[in-house]
């Protein structure tokens, strides 16, 4: 009885250290998780993004990439439906708008960044253009990029927006859905497209 007693604690011991050192690689990226790509498509709010991602070849296999990391900030359907996407997905001929506009949601790095991670007022550099970190102490959105609150007073929300997007246009990008692992990356669901103008 006390030997089998004895062997359960050391396999229980054995696991948590199996997990302790599993841990620090699954901060907010887990190498037993999909890559990018199919970790969108495998999301069912992510269902139009997915769409998006898939009719760009190219783009999917630059996502799927293992020796980077990728930070993407998605845009849900909700998101997506008071953009017109599929108005871009037409143009058969040039992708490039709709690629600007999809690596205008990714960070790539050899780190990834977690929402923890993330600091009000901080500017981001996407693949092809700046974005910024806006952090709301009330109900509503922030009420200025660089709100920061009162000394270690924690945000009640998080955005990340472009240079279009504004309170009173009621088109932040608000962090909906923090730290969806990928193998390759944290995907940050947020509620609106990133804006540039």
């Amino acid at each position: 009885m006390n030997f089998q007693v004895g062997t359960i604690i050391l396999l229980l011991s054995a696991v948590n250290i199996a997990v302790a050192q599993i841990e620090p690689f699954c901060r907010c990226t887990c190498n037993m998780r999909p890559l990018v790509p199919e970790v969108v498509c495998a999301t069912e709010s992510l269902s139009s993004l997915c769409k998006a991602v898939t009719s760009l070849p190219d783009l999917a296999e630059t996502l799927s990439r293992t020796d980077l990391k990728y930070t993407v900030f998605a845009p849900n359907d909700d998101g997506f439906a008071k953009f017109d996407l599929d108005g871009l997905m037409d143009q058969e001929e040039d992708k490039e708008d709709l690629t600007a506009l999809l690596l205008n949601h990714v960070i790539v790095g050899f780190q990834p960044i977690c929402s923890e991670d993330l600091v009000c007022g901080n500017v981001m550099y996407m693949a092809t253009k700046r974005s910024k970190t806006a952090c709301s102490f009330t109900d509503g959105p922030p009420q200025g990029d660089d709100n920061t609150g009162e000394p270690g007073e924690e945000p009640t929300a998080i955005y990340q927006k472009g240079k279009g997007n504004k309170t009173s246009k009621d088109n932040m990008p608000k962090i909906v859905g923090p730290d969806t692992r990928a193998k390759n990356g944290v995907i940050h669901i947020i509620d609106n497209v990133i804006l540039q103008g």
